[in-house]
């Protein structure tokens, strides 16, 4: 009589988990590309001499939001036309930029400004010598780790960065699995009773 050795099937929470890991671990990798890329794409205008910043309030919404870093090239001041976005030193805070629209001049060559959501224009006008430059590129949310740390929320910030490190973890570390389309080997069972056989032989 032949005997065959009875093959074990995993149990099905361990196979939907092994089946579903290499989807995680690629929807992983992509969101860390994603998130690699942007934080890589925000440092390069500083090799083309462009001013970095992490937009700090919602003055420009909906266009620009906070926790944006936005890059801007150096422009003169007379070649600003109404209309256009522009990053400019703000003199009513020490050590601080402003990111707002022009829309007007005043007699003696002053810059108008006005943030898109300000149902007002700001009080103080900005000198010619104040323009920093002219906005060229928007990196959606990549400031925000800045932002929290800013506003008293190191927790949410450090709590981001832990995330993403152990995101990265996950896809170097965690061992591949076999495609399920690969063709699987197929073995053809030996009676017992034969393999005896052969043995006494």
């Amino acid at each position: 009589m032949s005997k065959h050795a009875a093959r074990r099937e995993p149990a099905a929470p361990a196979r939907l988990a092994s089946e579903g890991f290499p989807y995680l671990r690629g929807a992983l990798a992509a969101f860390l590309s994603v998130v690699f890329g942007l934080v890589a794409v925000s440092t390069v205008p500083a090799l083309l001499h462009w001013r970095t910043t992490v937009v700090m309030s919602g003055s420009m919404e909906p266009r620009i939001r906070p926790g944006d870093v936005v890059a801007a090239a150096p422009v003169a001041a007379d070649a600003l036309r109404p209309g256009e976005v522009v990053l400019v030193r703000d003199r009513s805070r020490d050590d601080h930029l402003l990111l707002h629209r022009m829309v007007g001049r005043t007699s003696d060559g002053s810059i108008i400004t006005r943030g898109d959501a300000n149902a007002q224009e700001d009080s103080t006008h900005v000198a010619p010598a104040d323009v920093v430059g002219l906005p060229r590129l928007r990196i959606p949310l990549v400031g925000l780790p800045a932002m929290w740390v800013r506003d008293g929320h190191p927790v949410r910030a450090g709590g981001t960065l832990g995330a993403l490190a152990a995101a990265l973890l996950v896809v170097l570390t965690a061992p591949r699995v076999e495609g399920r389309h690969r063709r699987a080997e197929v073995r053809t069972p030996v009676p017992v009773a034969s393999l005896q056989d052969m043995l006494a032989s």
